[in-house]
């Protein structure tokens, strides 16, 4: 399985890449939706997890984008906010599903499983 990481904030991206490659998972982490996009252009994903609040393009927007290029993979968003809070149409961005923080590994490992 390979997975795209989308965190701007360094302990969060650190803790999940880790736990990933520990598990014997191919995962890349970014710190931004600019960066991740290039990544997105040249290789197919199997999960893109991404951080709602990134610098410049939120991460609804970022997904929206993947869902274009890449609709077979699963979205997953990450955020402080509930989705009544970010007012998005989570079919419409084309977000699989949406994980509040705080979260653990267990939670978002579920989460992965149940949507592939």
């Amino acid at each position: 399985m390979k997975i795209l990481l989308v965190e701007d904030e360094e302990s969060i991206r650190f803790f999940i890449s880790y736990y990933f490659r520990k598990k014997g998972q191919s995962i890349v982490a970014v710190n931004d939706a600019e960066s991740a996009l290039g990544f997105v252009c040249r290789e197919i994903w199997d999960v893109v997890i991404c951080d709602y609040d990134l610098p410049r393009m939120n991460g609804i927007d970022f997904l929206r984008k993947v869902s274009r290029t890449q609709p077979g993979s699963v979205k997953i968003l990450i955020s402080g906010y509930s989705e009544a809070e970010l007012g998005y149409d989570s079919d419409e961005a084309g977000i699989d599903k949406m994980i509040r923080k705080p979260f653990n590994a267990k939670e978002l490992v579920d989460c992965i499983k149940a949507l592939k």
